[in-house]
């Protein structure tokens, strides 16, 4: 007899009718974003709010506001906020531009934009600081944990600015090809970027130090940090693919592990925010839950043949949403099944 999938036991599932580009939680209620324009606030038990329109056109990327909202930006060159009421505001408007990054400080209070080659620092009310210009598109940005710094991703490497002096020393870190993202480590002292040629690339910050993690058979399209940071899991193989970022030399010279497997190449992952355990979403739509340590995965959505796009974990880690390309979305309650 097949396991019931933990989203039929312990969650439910509906249509938002486009892609979800992202997926957060804002206390109880999972904020969905889709690729129309549309963004929706659903609790465990029903849709709470659904605002049609919120970008003229397609909504290219989201990520967490600095306060209790959830950010989003999408190709008419508007930078929105909603928040867990879907109380939409409009922080800023960029004619005429492609937006396709965008990430938030909460410690250094600003907002970056990627607009076509400059990142734009934003303050909180959506006002323009200041720019800073790059060779290339920026196609991925991410402000360092304590929020001085913002790493900006484009072709041929990623280049860091401090994000409150326009007027600073910067610096580019070179590697030829398509840099898509970037993320830093929570003390850090590493940058690791995806990339289209289906593999990472990363740096060690004190000496400039490259490494290269390749291999994969599909594109790269989620990394997440485990709740230690001692990990960076990551999509694009069948098995979920962790890199360690424990000693002083991250990955380099170091072996990869594995946390699970799915029967198609992840195009998600979401390590829980204080277990050690993680979700992988599958380009077929199957959802596991699968231990750091070992041991069997659980099925949390069975396979539909439609990709996963977003998974994201409530911040007490009790609550699961998933969005997928189809524009299924599904929330799950696991304050019971994680104890």
């Amino acid at each position: 007899m097949s396991p019931v999938p933990l989203v039929d036991a312990i969650g439910r599932s509906f249509e938002l009718g486009e892609t979800i580009v992202g997926a957060r939680w804002i206390g109880d209620v999972a904020v969905f974003a889709a690729g129309d324009g549309a963004v929706a606030g659903h609790t465990l038990g029903e849709e709470v709010w659904n605002r049609e329109g919120v970008h003229d056109g397609a909504l290219l990327a989201t990520c967490a506001g600095l306060g209790d909202d959830v950010l989003t930006a999408g190709d008419d060159g508007r930078v929105a906020s909603v928040d867990a009421a879907g109380q939409v505001k409009t922080l800023a408007i960029f004619k005429g531009a492609w937006i396709e990054a965008i990430e938030a400080s909460r410690t250094a209070k600003l907002i970056a934009v990627g607009v076509g080659k400059e990142v734009v620092i934003l303050s909180p009310d959506g006002a323009e600081k200041h720019r800073f210009a790059h060779d290339a598109t920026v196609t991925g940005v991410a402000f360092e944990p304590n929020g001085r710094r913002i790493a900006a991703a484009h072709y041929n490497g990623v280049t860091i600015s401090w994000a409150g002096s326009p007027e600073s020393r910067r610096k580019t870190l070179a590697w030829k090809g398509a840099h898509l993202s970037v993320v830093w480590t929570a003390d850090a002292k590493f940058l690791v970027t995806t990339m289209q040629e289906q593999a990472l690339h990363g740096w060690r910050l004190q000496d400039g130090q490259h490494f290269r993690m390749a291999g994969y058979p599909a594109k790269i399209r989620s990394v997440s940090f485990t709740s230690d940071n001692k990990w960076l899991a990551t999509a694009g193989a069948q098995e979920v693919v962790l890199w360690p970022f424990q000693g002083p030399n991250g990955p380099i010279n170091q072996s990869a592990q594995v946390a699970g497997e799915l029967g198609v190449p992840c195009a998600a992952v979401a390590c829980h925010p204080n277990r050690a355990v993680l979700v992988a979403g599958g380009l077929d739509g199957e959802v596991a839950l699968m231990p750091l340590g070992g041991g069997k995965p659980l099925l949390v959505q069975a396979p539909d043949g439609v990709q996963i796009t977003a998974l994201a974990w409530s911040a007490d880690g009790k609550r699961l949403a998933i969005g997928a390309e189809s524009g299924r979305a599904s929330v799950c309650d696991f304050s019971e099944a994680l104890g």
